[in-house]
């Protein structure tokens, strides 16, 4: 059984008393420890989908399977329990945190109500231990968001999401705004830490080289239908869609 299934799922958006068809019957499943990669242009759907997933948003029709169920509910020990099987790490890792609280303290908050651990003692050596595998020094735990670096402030956001053992992790535009020697570095720790625990991964991103680089297998996405998927090599050297060659042009030419 996949550890995720999305079934014809669409969804539509109101904008000036116009309708904006996000998403189009978009259907996937995702294998466990697997890692996809949806690319496609700004405006295709990929940020909109991993809302669907991740409970942020509910589809205008079709499904979304966690180990064959359907997630039930709204409430607050419902999107508990859906949080603690999956996690989102978002572009802006600024606002993936509290700005008044201090980063151990988001972490701390994570590990207790996701993770059921009370212990101080417990949650101090889980958050020391992945604040080491993504390579930040532990006094930067005292600092609040604002003082880190967006790509420390990053590596954080990935050690919170991982460190309560997620079976799925949705990352959408994780390395858009930094730099691509920070970028590279993050990467490389996300995938480290993500087949060491076998977590399945949706990585969302423009960038089909990067996806390549980094991901299984991909789905490309157009004006909120999927065009294309499939194993990331055979996507990469034999395209069946048209718009997925334009994509490939696209990089080969810069």
């Amino acid at each position: 059984m996949s550890v995720l299934e999305v079934r014809n799922i669409s969804h539509t958006y109101i904008k000036n008393k116009q309708q904006i068809h996000a998403l189009k019957s978009v259907s996937f499943s995702l294998e466990k420890g697997e890692i996809m990669g949806v690319v496609g242009e700004s405006g295709c759907g990929k940020s909109t989908l991993l809302k669907q997933i991740s409970g942020i948003e509910t589809p205008d029709s079709g499904d979304i399977l966690i180990h064959g169920s359907v997630p039930e509910g709204k409430n607050l020990k419902s999107r508990r329990k859906r949080y603690s099987t999956m996690q989102m790490i978002f572009q802006n890792p600024l606002e993936s945190f509290d700005p008044r609280r201090k980063i151990i303290t988001s972490m701390e908050e994570n590990l207790r109500f996701l993770a059921g651990i009370i212990s101080k003692k417990e949650q101090e050596k889980i958050i020391y231990s992945y604040m080491e595998k993504v390579d930040l020094k532990k006094d930067l735990l005292l600092r609040y968001p604002r003082e880190l670096s967006g790509g420390q402030c990053q590596r954080a956001a990935i050690a919170r999401a991982i460190m309560i053992q997620p079976e799925i992790l949705l990352c959408d535009e994780i390395t858009s705004a930094l730099d691509v020697i920070v970028q590279d570095k993050i990467i490389r720790q996300l995938k480290e830490l993500v087949r060491q625990q076998e977590i399945s991964v949706i990585f969302v991103s423009h960038d089909i080289a990067l996806v390549s680089s980094f991901c299984d297998r991909i789905m490309v996405m157009l004006n909120g239908e999927c065009v294309e998927q499939g194993n990331t090599k055979d996507i990469m050297t034999a395209p069946q869609s048209e718009y997925t060659k334009v994509l490939l042009d696209s990089v080969l030419e810069l």
